[in-house]
């Protein structure tokens, strides 16, 4: 059994009483829309990730008896609970200041990206990580069904659900035919949803992740008062050598946008895949003696 820790508040009274104080209206909001809440489909797929490269099962552990951290932004989260000593596998910083933390981490086996990996050299870690986001996994991990995609779908960030722009852009994507995906679905639910679809629209990280694995055209758009710190993506990013430009969701307002939108990120596509296809290796020979 593998201790693990990723963010889930539901887990934790300390973190879910963050979540209650700050964010109750945003999870009500998400509990009525998908059912779930307080959970997120990025941190949850490490209890997969681990499972699948380890062959051991994992549990989710408090910060002060993780052996292991996992997915998503999450070393200053792990060290601010109390962490001390976990391996890292897969994890990332959420910018490029990691003097904070380096001396609370463990074993860096694998980070998200080399803009973590060079933080946390910088701060005096001397390991010599692999680098790419468990994400990528999930491309052995869902069952390729000959299905016809149709459509468009929009993964938010759960924060969207925070701001009246947030949801107003979710009206507006529902009145163009686009389907507006949940991130606090299970992942493997989420990686089907998102695999019925030609195209996805994202302010969510692990959802374009999981279209590069997939091999699905992604545009990343921001929303006007909520925006997730660059660093994360330029982490991703420079991993798997593709470029995502940000798109302003706004400024999508009819079918033919979408159609312009599929043609160029559909161009991305092969560079994504290889680029995600590339990671695992390493990232598999980095989880050995995890157990």
């Amino acid at each position: 059994m593998i201790r693990a820790f990723w963010w889930s508040p539901l887990r934790d009274p300390g973190l879910l009483l963050d979540e209650c104080r700050l964010h109750s209206a945003r999870w009500a909001r998400l509990l009525v829309s998908s059912g779930r809440t307080l959970t997120n489909f990025g941190d949850a797929f490490s209890r997969l990730a681990l499972e699948d490269v380890t062959g051991v099962k994992v549990r989710w552990a408090h910060p002060k008896e993780a052996e292991v951290v996992g997915l998503g932004s999450i070393l200053e989260l792990y060290v601010s609970c109390g962490g001390q000593g976990a391996s890292v596998w897969g994890s990332g910083l959420r910018a490029a200041d990691a003097r904070q933390v380096a001396a609370h981490l463990g074993d860096v086996r694998a980070v998200r990206g080399p803009l973590s990996r060079a933080a946390l050299r910088e701060a005096g870690v001397v390991a010599d990580p692999a680098t790419g986001d468990p994400g990528v996994l999930v491309s052995g991990m869902v069952p390729r069904r000959t299905v016809e995609r149709r459509g468009t779908g929009y993964v938010p960030h759960f924060g969207a659900w925070s701001t009246r722009a947030g949801r107003e852009s979710m009206r507006v994507m529902a009145s163009l035919g686009v389907e507006v995906i949940a991130p606090t679905l299970a992942p493997l639910a989420l990686a089907e949803q998102m695999q019925r679809r030609t195209l996805i629209l994202t302010s969510s990280l692990h959802a374009m992740i999981f279209s590069h694995s997939l091999g699905i055209p992604v545009q990343r758009v921001s929303l006007p008062g909520h925006q997730e710190p660059a660093f994360k993506y330029q982490d991703y990013l420079q991993s798997v050598r593709v470029e995502a430009p940000s798109l302003d969701l706004s400024s999508i307002t009819s079918q033919d946008d979408l159609r312009r939108i599929w043609n160029s990120s559909s161009d991305r596509v092969p560079a994504a895949l290889h680029g995600s296809a590339a990671l695992i290796p390493g990232l598999v020979a980095s989880a050995r003696g995890l157990a």
